[in-house]
């Protein structure tokens, strides 16, 4: 038996269904990391600042972000 056709997204198979949940992934990941912006810091070096720690994204939030969607993105290709 035979397969003439490479997995790829797109053609009503398992990677289709792996695309969507990445991509819904992907999207929580941005949507958390632009709800820290009207969080206050409470513990570490961002809580220095005190009040003034609002209206800034958390940098952690932000690197953990890159890093869903760079991992989103290669398994997309991968696909």
């Amino acid at each position: 038996m035979r397969c003439d056709t490479a997995p790829a997204v797109g053609r009503k198979i398992a990677p289709d269904a792996v695309a969507t949940v990445l991509d819904a992934l992907k999207k929580v990941a941005e949507e958390n990391m632009f709800a820290t912006r009207d969080m206050l810091a409470m513990k570490g070096r961002a809580s220095f600042p005190g009040e003034r720690s609002r209206g800034h994204i958390d940098p952690g939030a932000h690197s953990s972000q890159l890093m869903i969607a760079a991992v989103c993105a290669y398994f997309v290709r991968a696909a």
